[in-house]
């Protein structure tokens, strides 16, 4: 489907090897369930790659930019005991908030696949009208897609530094847009994504680059006030007895 909203934040992230279980428990009991609590929240999902990396790639839909300040921040710079604990485990870290440029769905796809644009055009409306045009063109000759979504990045709000910002020490690596494809399927993805550069160069008879392309198996979509069962806790860090700061 398409996104439900007009902002973005997207996270790549791997973590240690003894912290995997742990960072799962937190994303699926605590963090996504957290974040989609913030007004303006919609939904989020979190994947796995199945190539590619990082490990895991975080989406969070948001109505609009206006919600990426007021009580997100504060919620950036007040992280619970858990996510303190967690986060520190994170390695090649990167988030970046981002502005939809446009969105075409026909439901969650199984897999998605997330391409890097390391350069950009300007947003007027004749490099929007081409994005719009090679979109559409795109999905209505690929059945197999069931989403294809286009964010720039807003590279100075993504790198104001929050306590989670310290917490994840993320690399400061942002990329100018992203390009996301779903399927049901992993793959035909890459050829998703080539196909989409290729006709967008003839739209706008420039090539748009992509970097880093990583496919992702969904592992988790909720959406903002559906209601978790109850828990009693999280595992600790490597196994040994309760965690502190628990959801």
């Amino acid at each position: 489907m398409a996104l439900s909203g007009t902002a973005a934040v997207v996270i790549w992230n791997d973590v240690t090897p003894e912290a995997r279980a742990e960072f799962v428990a937190w994303h699926n009991r605590e963090h996504i369930p957290e974040r989609v609590s913030i007004a303006g929240f919609r939904r989020g999902r979190r994947g796995r790659a199945v190539s590619g990396g990082p490990e895991f790639f975080t989406l969070y839909e948001v109505e609009s930019e206006a919600f990426l300040g007021g009580e997100y921040l504060r919620r950036l710079n007040d992280p619970t005991p858990w996510t303190r604990r967690v986060m520190p485990a994170f390695r090649h870290a990167s988030r970046a908030l981002c502005r939809v440029e446009f969105s075409l769905g026909a439901g969650v796809g199984g897999f998605v696949a997330t391409a890097v644009l390391p350069e950009l055009g300007d947003a007027d409306a004749t490099f929007r009208g081409a994005l719009q045009r090679t979109a559409e063109t795109l999905f209505a000759r690929e059945p197999a897609l069931t989403g294809l979504h286009f964010l720039r990045c807003d590279a100075g709000a993504s790198r104001a530094k929050t306590a989670e910002h310290v917490l994840r020490r993320e690399t400061g690596e942002l990329p100018a847009g992203i390009l996301l494809a779903e399927a049901g399927d992993a793959a035909p993805l890459a050829d998703m994504v080539a196909g989409f550069t290729e006709r967008m160069a003839g739209e706008t008879g420039r090539r748009i680059e992509t970097g880093r392309t990583a496919i992702y198996r969904h592992e988790l979509c909720l959406s903002a006030g559906e209601v978790l069962p109850p828990w009693d806790g999280a595992p600790s860090m490597g196994g040994e007895g309760p965690a502190e700061g628990t959801a």
